[in-house]
């Protein structure tokens, strides 16, 4: 059975926080937030990220990398430059 995701107002007022408490809200999609370490790259996507060595690949998540992370950098900056330059143009 599929169930819709709730907004963040939802949430919000269905776990209130505590009113000490300072919220941060990041922007885009929190898919599988809690199971993403809070990561705003959804890390488990890239899991397990890894790094070449001249006996194989190490998994390592505090040294290592994904190339999907590398592929999504060019789209998000060709993205973000044709959005500059339509900007510019008017």
């Amino acid at each position: 059975m599929a169930t819709n995701p709730p907004t963040v107002e939802q949430f919000l007022q269905e776990f209130p926080p505590a009113a000490s408490d300072v919220v941060h809200v990041e922007d885009g999609g929190w898919v599988y937030a809690d199971s993403d370490f809070g990561s705003p790259i959804f890390i488990n996507w890239h899991w397990p990220p890894s790094y070449s060595t001249s006996s194989g690949n190490v998994v390592d998540p505090s040294l290592g990398t994904s190339d999907k992370a590398d592929n999504w950098r060019v789209i998000i900056a060709t993205e973000k430059r044709v959005k500059t330059a339509q900007q510019i143009a008017g």
